[in-house]
């Protein structure tokens, strides 16, 4: 089977949340093809050189308009309707899509036995009625008709947030009735909500003195601001876990190894 882990650019301020993520992958799941869509506006020559420098591959893919006149505050997501070119694809037969503000803690590689669909739920496990997908995370078969009638669809469906993961949401409107596309809450860990997973569901999160212990496999930093925006201080062995994992992300963009193995 020809797989890969993809992830999207949108804007070059994206760029430092890509090369952790690459990082984390070659570490986590060494040996998977990464490939990386860059929206057209954001491949700029410099952008293309920093991929290139460090052998990451990338195809620079046309915009996908959204259709929406979106509000200030939500103006992040003009961009998000290019994401819908993974289903675009068609040279693999099984894609593990990923955000771009996303790294990887520990190896995912099972995820490409997942069925077509599979994701994590958007509310995470401390919103439980939030049930429709969070598109951060998907499991792809790129598919020709698929992503047509997707395109075909993007006038008739005005999306719940104003970005990909709302069109998503009603495109795909039999997901959360399906439960074995439900993906386990710790392939797409909220940051913001990190802590509260460890204290209360059992997950587990440890990086000091640069080795990781933990059974989450992917940590989400949706929002803002994003970990490139904030770099923490000098380690204290009381670090908070929050700060520890934003220790993590810069240690994946900086200097990433096999240190980070426990």
């Amino acid at each position: 089977m020809k797989a890969a882990i993809v992830t999207y650019l949108a804007t070059e301020d994206y760029i430092p949340g890509v090369l952790a993520l690459a990082n984390s992958i070659s570490i986590h799941v060494p040996g998977s093809e990464f490939i990386i869509l860059i929206a057209e506006n954001a491949a700029s020559l410099k952008c293309k050189k920093i991929f290139q420098q460090r052998d990451i591959k990338f195809r620079v893919v046309s915009e996908v308009v959204n259709p929406y006149i979106l509000p200030k505050e939500i103006d992040r997501y003009k961009h998000t309707y290019t994401k819908f070119r993974v289903f675009e694809m068609y040279d693999y037969e099984k894609v593990i899509y990923l955000d771009a503000d996303m790294i990887v803690c520990n190896d995912i590689s099972d995820l490409f036995n997942k069925p077509h669909l599979s994701a994590v739920n958007a509310g995470g496990l401390k919103i439980q009625e939030w049930v429709d997908l969070n598109s951060g995370l998907m499991v792809i078969e790129p598919n020709e008709s698929l992503f047509e009638d997707i395109l075909k669809h993007i006038p008739l469906i005005c999306s719940k947030d104003g970005g990909d993961q709302g069109f998503f949401q009603s495109y795909f409107k039999n997901w959360s009735t399906t439960p074995r596309l439900r993906l386990d809450h710790g392939y797409n860990v909220p940051f913001g909500m990190l802590q509260t997973y460890v204290e209360e569901f059992g997950f587990r999160f440890k990086y000091k003195n640069g080795v990781l212990n933990t059974n989450i496999s992917i940590v989400h930093f949706w929002g803002i601001p994003k970990p490139w925006h904030t770099r923490p201080g000098i380690e204290d062995s009381d670090d908070p876990t929050d700060v520890q994992v934003l220790r993590l992300w810069w240690d994946m963009l900086l200097s990433p190894g096999s240190s980070l193995l426990s």
